[in-house]
């Protein structure tokens, strides 16, 4: 049987080094998708609220279970939420939005009235049901089979 040597001079069994290996490219490509605190412009622990005729431009929004808009803004940044998202009338997104809906709510993402995500290389992933008053939809919609989604038509759906 032939041992593999380290670069100290100690001999090392193929079972170790078949888990290191695993280890760094499990590590490598999981990491991929990870975000730190660093990319986000705003971030709230339990919710992340903002306010009326805002514009946000750049970096990423995120909080843990909410992100939510009080009135109409122009977003040119990624929204992120492991729980809900709720937009209210008149937001413009120009990046991805996604809730996981880690909460288990039904609803995942909710937007008012006159709801626009116009660029068409933007993506909505939802982990739950789906609901826009009315708008545009460019994009892509990502979100489960079971989930529902109520709005103006979209481009793409996929489940």
């Amino acid at each position: 049987m032939r041992k593999i040597i380290s670069h100290r001079g100690k001999p090392v069994s193929r079972l170790a080094a078949l888990f290191f290996l695993l280890f760094v490219f499990f590590q490598h490509s999981g990491s991929a998708q990870q975000t730190t605190i660093r990319d986000y412009v705003l971030f709230g622990a339990r919710s992340t609220q903002i306010g009326t005729s805002t514009t946000i431009t750049g970096g990423r929004i995120g909080s843990n279970q909410l992100v939510q808009t009080i009135g109409n803004t122009n977003i040119t940044a990624d929204i992120n939420s492991e729980g809900r998202v709720q937009l209210a009338n008149s937001n413009t997104i120009r990046g991805n939005i996604t809730a996981k809906n880690s909460g288990s709510s039904a609803l995942g993402i909710s937007a008012g009235s006159n709801f626009s995500l116009p660029n068409n290389k933007s993506e909505i992933h939802a982990g739950g049901n789906v609901t826009i008053q009315s708008g545009m939809i460019r994009g892509s919609l990502y979100m489960p089979s079971t989930a529902t989604y109520i709005g103006p038509k979209v481009v793409e759906r996929f489940e």
